[in-house]
């Protein structure tokens, strides 16, 4: 129940705290100790949702914080994705002074799990995907991959466009060291050009 310390809506009713005004800026201002807010929803329905966000033009959650990931998504159920976003691009990632995504597998967390891949890309249906052929690939001379990061970790994936057409791609196969050992990379080789169809 309600009190001078805690406000307590025990229903029946459809929404048990709203505001609603042209002259209120914010719907609610909440701070705790250890939580700003516990949200749940014990529905097990498709769209019992424990939080839905909606903004007419900005984004519908805004999420920022001083010592640590801004957000932290887990999925409990097997097969069921920590984060799902679907858009224009679905998920789009820039790093500040850093890379843009980091991918990870983990299976030392439980040794009944095998090995699996860090990303995974589901392939689209090909109508015409011509047939196999022998190509010999050509890699770039060293003295043209000077401009390398000296800083990589093992598995870094670097796209770069060398001279305004021709865009390589390098995986990073030996870290670098503090600022006393370079990262080495390591082209990926790929197949003949081929030219896409409207």
């Amino acid at each position: 129940m309600s009190s001078d310390t805690q406000f307590t809506a025990v229903g029946p009713t459809a929404v048990g705290f709203q505001t609603d005004g042209a002259n209120i800026a914010r719907g609610a201002e909440i701070k705790g100790r250890d939580k700003g807010a516990l949200i749940t929803c014990p529905s097990m329905k498709a769209d019992g949702v424990a939080v839905l966000a909606e903004a007419a033009a900005a984004p519908a959650i805004v999420a920022r914080s001083e010592l640590n990931d801004a957000v932290q998504a887990r999925a409990v159920a097997p097969g069921k994705c920590g984060v799902n976003a679907s858009g224009q691009p679905g998920v789009f990632g820039l790093g500040r002074g850093d890379r843009g995504g980091v991918f990870r597998s983990d299976p030392d967390a439980d040794s009944s799990l095998p090995q699996t891949a860090q990303i995974s890309l589901n392939p689209n249906l090909a109508t015409g995907p011509g047939t196999r052929t022998d190509f010999t690939p050509k890699a770039l001379q060293p003295t043209e991959g000077a401009k390398l990061p000296f800083a990589g970790r093992e598995g870094d994936l670097l796209a770069l466009n060398l001279n305004g057409k021709d865009v390589c791609l390098f995986l990073c196969v030996r870290a670098s060291k503090g600022r006393s050992r370079a990262a080495i990379w390591k082209e990926v080789l790929l197949g003949p050009p081929a030219t896409g169809v409207a």
